[in-house]
Parts: C-alpha cells; sequence; structure tokens
C-alpha cells in the first residue's frame, strides 16, 4: 500500500477531530483491491483499526502475483515494476511481511473458485493470523468466484459481516 492508505488514514483522523467518528470504534472492510486495503490496515496499520472484515483481499503480493490470473495488468497496471526483479518491495508491500503488528480482529471471506484472487491468499492471512493469536475467522463460500453471486451465500455474507462489526465495534454504552 502506499499514498492511497495514507488518504485513507487521513480521512479517518479528520473524521475523528470532527467528532465524526470514534477512535475507538473504527472497523474496516473490503474486497478485491479493498481487501487488500483491509489487510493492511489489519497488519501494518492494527493499532488504528478495531475490527476488519477482508473479502477475496490480497495477502501476500508474491504469492499473488505468481498465482493470479492477471499477472501481467498486476504487473504493468498497480506495480510497473517485474515481481522477479523486485521481490524484496514485493513483500514490502504485502500485509502478511507485518503480521507482528496484527491484533485487530479480522473476518476473512473468499469464494473457493476465485482465480483473480486466489484462496490461498486468504488462507495466507487466516494462518497468519492463528499463529499470531488475534481473533479471526475463516468463511469459503463454494461455487464463488470473485465475488458471491448465490442468494444464500449473500445473505450469509451480510449477516456474517453485520455481525463481525457488532461483536467488536459496539459501545458498550448504547448495550445498557
Amino acid at each position: 500500500m502506499g499514498k492511497e492508505f495514507e488518504d485513507m488514514v487521513s480521512g479517518i483522523d479528520y473524521l475523528i477531530k470532527e467528532g465524526i467518528a470514534d477512535p475507538d470504534r473504527i472497523g474496516v472492510g473490503g474486497g478485491s483491491y479493498g481487501g487488500y486495503a483491509t489487510a493492511w490496515a489489519a497488519t501494518y496499520a492494527s493499532e488504528r483499526f478495531k475490527a476488519a472484515v477482508m473479502w477475496m483481499g490480497i495477502s501476500n503480493q508474491i504469492s499473488m502475483t505468481g498465482t493470479s490470473d492477471i499477472f501481467w495488468e498486476l504487473t504493468v497496471v498497480h506495480w510497473d515494476l517485474i515481481m522477479y526483479d523486485n521481490f524484496d518491495l514485493y513483500w514490502e508491500r504485502s500485509p502478511i511481511a507485518h503480521i507482528k503488528k496484527a491484533n485487530t480482529p479480522t473476518l476473512i471471506l473468499h469464494g473457493a473458485v476465485d482465480q483473480r484472487v486466489p484462496i490461498t491468499q486468504s488462507q495466507e492471512m487466516y494462518t497468519a493470523l492463528k499463529w499470531k493469536g488475534v481473533p479471526v475467522e475463516f468463511v469459503t463460500y463454494p461455487r464463488e468466484g470473485h465475488g458471491i453471486s448465490e442468494k444464500a451465500h449473500q445473505l450469509d455474507f451480510m449477516k456474517r459481516v453485520l455481525g463481525w462489526f457488532e461483536k467488536y465495534l459496539k459501545d458498550s454504552k448504547t448495550s445498557e
């Protein structure tokens, strides 16, 4: 991640300063590239986020680039660098490279047959968070690719996301 993540954090800081957001209840979630931002938030900047929901996200830029169906797009559009000549940068920009900072409870959701962001990206993140002792759940949706299209899966997805944020972000004062 880079400037786009800095912009996201600056926006959060502004909302906190304006009294719109509670710094003790900031959650993050996203899919695909947004899932990458979520994984980055849950590791590199974990102290800022109290809950994360990553779906079809990137955890390891090296294994992602080497296994995705869009090698050239990743290389030319997102990086303008060939991975095989730039392993250090690709690793530095991988969320699991920063796993020792992680403490954000993370829900991971992924389609079982995703070729754009292979399910191994979620498996790597899940394994790393489990190793670190961070609260984590991993849900796989059978027959789903890079998105959730079956109605039953969509309903399950929405219930899980809402439940995760409710569990980790709910204000204890409002539940009295």
